[in-house]
This record gives structure tokens, C-alpha cells and sequence, in this order.
């Protein structure tokens, strides 16, 4: 099977885009085995189960606007994360500060 110039580029691209993507999951799990809500990406966010991307937009935006979430029930201020959301995504967030902050998670 041959593949064209074009074709093999778009794999390799995507390749180093999933790749990237585990990186800075693996690094936002590194010490709790979930994702560090504080540090973690709107892309990052959208991939954890029940959340959407426009949900993780609004985790972001929540984050930049008060600054650090200090604990992960925080997030049932964010506007469209109901309790069962919340519940549902807990198995799969964490807390914890960011270096420099003011976060005492």
C-alpha cells in the first residue's frame, strides 16, 4: 500500500498531536492519578467523560476569572456543571495548587 507525501504528513501530525496531549495528561496525573483541574487545557478537559467542550471552556474561563480552584466542589459555580456532572467527573479531576499561586488545595 502506498501512501502520498500529503498522507503520511497527516498522520504524522495527528500522531504528534495525540502524543502531546498524553504528555501533559500523564503530567497532570503524576502525583494524584487525575487531571490537575488548575493546570489542565481546555482540550485536556473536554476528554474527561461527561464533560463537553463548551463546559471545559467554561472550567477554563471560571479559573482565569477567580482564580484557583481550591477544592472540586468549586465547580458546581460553574455555570452548566449540574450535581451529577459533578459526581461524575470527580473520578476523574483533582485539585492542587499551582507553583506561585495563592492556592492552599
Amino acid at each position: 500500500m502506498k501512501f502520498s507525501k500529503l498522507s503520511m504528513l497527516t498522520v504524522l501530525i495527528v500522531l504528534a498531536i495525540v502524543m502531546s496531549s498524553l504528555v501533559a495528561f500523564a503530567e497532570g496525573n503524576a502525583t494524584s492519578g487525575k487531571l490537575n483541574v488548575n493546570s489542565a487545557t481546555v482540550e485536556q478537559l473536554a476528554a474527561v467523560p461527561g464533560l463537553t467542550p463548551e463546559l471545559a471552556q467554561k472550567i477554563v474561563d471560571y479559573r482565569n476569572e477567580m482564580g484557583d480552584i481550591t477544592n472540586i466542589d468549586e465547580l458546581k459555580d460553574v455555570d452548566g456543571i449540574s450535581p451529577d456532572i459533578l459526581e461524575q467527573i470527580k473520578g476523574h479531576i483533582g485539585v492542587e495548587g499551582i507553583e506561585g499561586s495563592d492556592c492552599t488545595c
